[in-house]
């Protein structure tokens, strides 16, 4: 198999329109009426609106059609502030009749999520997870979560599982990928966003060390954590070293703790690191 580098180039060129179905282990054409669109039509999930806040098992998310990872980058960024381009895209697909029309942005979209490309991607795969209804789509940042909220961010966490599993069995370009699921703790954008992405770090988008801290721990908070605070105390309340500002000096190779000055120091040392998840895997494999 390629090395993780070869594989982020070929995940981030990928342009086939062929697509996924999560509940099916074959990969499908897209059907007659989203041939020639820019993105497939997708089913909604399935999610219980009752107290039970029980995650959606496999069975119950009706299938959903996605396609091959091929992310637009900033070509497909509107013009304007950046502090307002996650707030006009979630008003956006709020409305159902942009849900159904073609667009670059949108990777797996329905009545109550939409999965985005991140079109700064920070990695070979990296993409946004929203809710798009209440009581979710008005909250700022995971430290707002509350019980309420809790059935419709489980959802959400379930659906991300499936596209990753789905991409890593179905993909050759993601295959060799590790990924992770989860918020900042100290967003920079609103409204509340899930980043669904590889920990490659091997993309131009990576340029200075706020890029690299708030995607590794503990300023980055995977998603089972948010799960574990939702159920024990229906908050998620956050430790002191989670919103500690980036430190500064040497920056730590998250899987070996070796230390570099320069993030084009770091970046090479992560595509070369043993202990890096996506390079255990590529070496395995090859």
């Amino acid at each position: 198999m390629s090395s993780a580098k070869g594989l982020a180039r070929s995940a981030m060129a990928t342009k086939r329109r062929t697509v996924i179905d999560l509940d099916n282990s074959s990969i499908s054409s897209p059907s007659a009426s989203s041939q020639g669109s820019d993105s497939p039509t997708t089913k909604r999930v399935k999610r219980s609106h009752s107290s039970d806040p029980t995650p959606p098992t496999a069975s119950e998310l009706e299938p959903v059609v996605i396609p091959r990872y091929s992310n637009p980058g900033i070509s497909a960024a509107p013009k304007g502030p950046m502090v307002a381009g996650l707030s006009m895209l979630v008003s956006h697909f709020k409305r159902p009749e942009n849900r159904a029309a073609p667009d670059r942005r949108s990777f797996v979209c329905n009545d109550e999520y939409l999965i985005a490309y991140d079109l700064y991607p920070k990695g070979a795969v990296h993409l946004l997870g929203f809710c798009l209804q209440p009581p979710v789509a008005s909250v700022a940042g995971v430290s707002q979560l509350a019980k309420a909220h809790e059935a419709s961010i489980l959802g959400l966490h379930a659906l991300a599982r499936r596209i990753v599993e789905r991409l890593k069995a179905e993909d050759a370009a993601c295959a060799g990928l590790d990924f992770q699921i989860g918020y900042h703790a100290k967003p920079s954008l609103k409204p509340i966003h899930l980043h669904i992405m590889s920990t490659d770090y091997q993309s131009p988008c990576v340029k200075n060390r706020k890029h690299y801290f708030s995607f590794i721990p503990p300023h980055f908070v995977p998603a089972s954590v948010v799960e574990q605070r939702l159920a024990a105390t229906g908050a998620v309340r956050l430790l002191p070293n989670e919103t500690q500002p980036v430190p500064a000096g040497p920056m730590p190779c998250r899987w070996c703790s070796s230390l570099f000055s320069t993030m084009p120091a770091l970046k090479q040392h992560l595509f070369a690191c043993p202990q890096n998840p996506c390079n255990r895997k590529a070496t395995a494999a090859s």
